[in-house]
């Protein structure tokens, strides 16, 4: 058998058919987006029912990464066959060593969470296979957790909460160039600390991910030929997560201080990060509405 991935940008010759017209068959009467997994056999027929299934993947809007992961779940289709079983006769026995097969014995066996990322495929094809009428009902045993088939392991949190004085230190020493005693850090190597602090608050206080504010431009902000609007209403379309278009707020202290020549503090006290106390001064644009707040030594754990 052979896994390929479609791209209409490779879309080859075929004698009888130009180029466009084959584009046109593949992808726009059948509807293939590119990305989607195509498994065929020796003689580079589509292997039913796992091709199928991979094109529903694809008109359910995956993206290209969960195809992609999913299509190596027809690892388990070579394990059956090498058995001398399917996937229409697989039983629970055949799982469990399938998933022991994967962890321990393979030539590249995989831990806990990928394993957990391979049985999501092999439920999911499942899934599809019920609903099409090949299974009355999963090979399985079902628990009340859930499936008795997956790790269940409680992975650690990738986001954990900053304490005030955490924030205030990052925003301080990380995005806006200061030693941790208030002085310059003469050996810190941004561009524009203030609009940095502001790119910071412009991520905590909009709630845009990573990937949506970082590509972020000032026309999208109003902040053309030196005009401050009084709000902004960014349209997020290609860089929002999953690609579906959403509007977000920006205030107006926070667009501007992104914007080129964004004004110094006007006050001449630097910010103090002392061990006693600590106040920081207020950038035109990046406000952290903390005044007054106390803290601790500066935090040791790395954020």
């Amino acid at each position: 058998m052979h896994l390929f991935f479609t791209d209409q940008g490779k879309v080859g010759q075929v004698a009888g058919l130009s180029q466009a017209e084959l584009s046109s068959l593949l992808f726009a009467r059948r509807l293939v987006p590119s990305g989607t997994p195509v498994l065929l056999d020796e003689a580079m027929r589509p292997v039913v029912p796992v091709s199928p299934w991979f094109r529903s993947l694809a008109l359910k809007r995956k993206d290209a990464k969960t195809k992609r992961s999913y299509a190596y779940s027809v690892l388990l289709l070579h394990f059956l066959l090498a058995r001398g079983t399917d996937l229409r006769s697989v039983t629970e026995t055949n799982l469990r060593e399938f998933r022991l097969w994967r962890q321990d014995e393979a030539e590249e066996v995989v831990g806990d969470a990928a394993w957990d990322r391979d049985w999501a495929a092999i439920e999911s094809l499942y899934r599809f296979l019920i609903r099409i009428g090949v299974f009355a009902r999963q090979p399985w045993r079902a628990t009340p957790q859930g499936s008795n088939l997956a790790s269940r392991i409680r992975p650690d949190l990738r986001v954990r909460h900053m304490e005030l004085d955490q924030y205030l230190y990052l925003w301080d020493v990380g995005f806006g160039g200061l030693a941790p005693d208030a002085g310059l850090d003469v050996s810190f190597r941004g561009w524009r600390p203030h609009r940095n602090r502001a790119a910071c608050e412009l991520a905590l206080m909009t709630g845009m991910r990573i990937q949506e504010w970082s590509t972020l431009l000032l026309p999208e902000l109003g902040l053309v030929d030196g005009r401050r609007p009084a709000f902004a209403d960014v349209e997020l379309k290609a860089c929002a997560m999953f690609g579906r278009p959403r509007s977000v707020y920006v205030a107006p202290d926070r667009a501007c201080g992104t914007a080129p020549g964004s004004a110094r503090p006007t006050s001449t006290t630097p910010p103090s990060i002392s061990p006693d106390s600590r106040t920081s001064s207020t950038p035109s644009g990046a406000t952290c509405s903390c005044s007054g707040a106390t803290a601790g030594p500066p935090p040791t754990t790395r954020c």
